[in-house]
């Protein structure tokens, strides 16, 4: 799986766009290398599962393809031996103690639980994301990442930040001169319907808002104001309107190559306030 994203400008740059997405090829190594495949079977998907303690059947699969183990887990993975985890091992409940299954389970629950807390306070991307050096072992911080955007880039790539609002609700976003979002390379707004989180169709073509949005304006002083709502806020200002379905959505503003500030969580995004 990949998450490719192709820099499109405009509806009169679609042609192009295609061009350079139809270019690309998505290949196994061993199809490049010209080497005999190696067979991997993967487990069929159970939710349930995957919430309780068969887990242990999923990662231990999975950590068939992580080694050897980082030097600073040696003895975590000496511990997880003794419940049946490791590399390629397979797991059956039923041949455990019911007392050991008891344990993991409230363990599960109580993990799924710090994670939901961290969730909750987790209002920007700063340190979700980057290699094993940035994160260490926090594993919760690790799974809060997983959950708010698999796959995101590392901080100094791209900083991520958002709002949930009421597309029936006309609201602003206004940055104050000398306040624009900080980005070294660019920024975008892009507006995902809820809760399906797909971008939302509209008779602009609008997904997103940004410093590369054509037309855009900026308010007297320097500063921006960007209109988010499912009803246009009037000719003079629709250069800066990005439309909304008439319900819920997530707003999600990156910066790509942030600077100093926004990385240290002295800058940050302005309220989404209600329009006058």
């Amino acid at each position: 799986m990949t998450l490719t994203r192709t820099a499109l400008d405009g509806p009169a740059d679609l042609a192009k766009m295609q061009a350079v997405q139809t270019s690309m090829q998505l290949q196994p190594l061993s199809a490049f290398l010209k080497t005999a495949a190696p067979a991997i079977v993967l487990p069929p998907y159970d939710k349930a599962k995957a919430r309780s303690h068969d887990f242990i059947g999923y990662l231990n699969f999975l950590l068939q393809f992580t080694q050897p183990p980082d030097a600073s887990e040696t003895a975590l993975m000496q511990r997880f031996a003794k419940i049946g985890i490791g590399p390629g091992r397979p797991f059956d409940a039923a041949t455990m103690p019911p007392q050991t299954l008891t344990a993991i389970d409230a363990r599960v629950k109580d993990a799924q639980a710090a994670q939901a807390e961290r969730v909750k306070v987790t209002v920007s991307s700063n340190g979700l994301f980057g290699t094993r050096a940035d994160l260490k072992n926090d594993y919760i911080k690790r799974a809060v990442a997983a959950e708010k955007g698999l796959y995101g880039n590392s901080l100094v790539e791209a900083w991520y930040g958002g709002y949930v609002g009421d597309g029936r609700q006309p609201s602003l976003i206004r940055f104050p001169a000398g306040q624009l979002p900080p980005a070294k390379f660019f920024w975008s707004m892009t507006l995902y319907a809820l809760p399906d989180r797909f971008l939302y169709a509209n008779p602009l073509r609008r997904y997103s808002i940004g410093d590369r949005t054509k037309g855009l304006k900026h308010d007297a002083d320097g500063g921006l104001t960007l209109y988010v709502g499912n009803l246009a806020p009037g000719a003079d200002k629709e250069s800066n309107w990005l439309p909304a379905p008439a319900g819920l959505y997530s707003a999600v503003g990156r910066l790509y190559g942030p600077s100093e500030a926004a990385m240290n969580g002295s800058w940050k995004l302005p309220h989404l306030t209600p329009a006058p």
